[in-house]
């Protein structure tokens, strides 16, 4: 099960621009690889995210939702956990949505619905 984004743009829920980019994956192994990064560009909350872990990878049976799960740093510091959920609603990203919690760092962005960009779930 692979998920995939690229340079995707929404709207937190403070009302913030936010951009965020990468991929994951489980290979047949059982084992979770990929990378992940996340922009809250303010002005109310800006936050930099990059993975530094991808330890989990969870995808429903209908490959329209994924929570990938990890570790990361924040504003290019520490290690902090980190959950982001995808929604993928077809082709070419309509309906889409995507959120990041990052407990520690008292971060969370709300599950929105993406302004450009697709995710894809397969």
């Amino acid at each position: 099960r692979r998920q995939r984004v690229s340079a995707e743009i929404f709207t937190t829920a403070l009302g913030d621009h936010a951009t965020f980019g990468g991929n994951a994956k489980v290979s047949l192994s059982g084992e979770a690889s990929g990378q992940q990064n996340y922009q809250d560009h303010g002005p109310i909350r800006p936050l930099s995210f990059k993975a530094l872990t991808v330890q989990a990878v969870i995808c429903s049976d209908d490959r329209t939702e994924a929570t990938i799960a990890g570790t990361g740093t924040v504003d290019g510091a520490g290690e902090f956990e980190y959950r982001i959920r995808l929604v993928d609603q077809g082709e070419p990203g309509t309906n889409d949505e995507y959120g990041i919690v990052i407990p520690a760092a008292g971060y969370a962005s709300g599950d929105q619905m993406l302004d450009g960009g697709n995710v894809q779930i397969r």
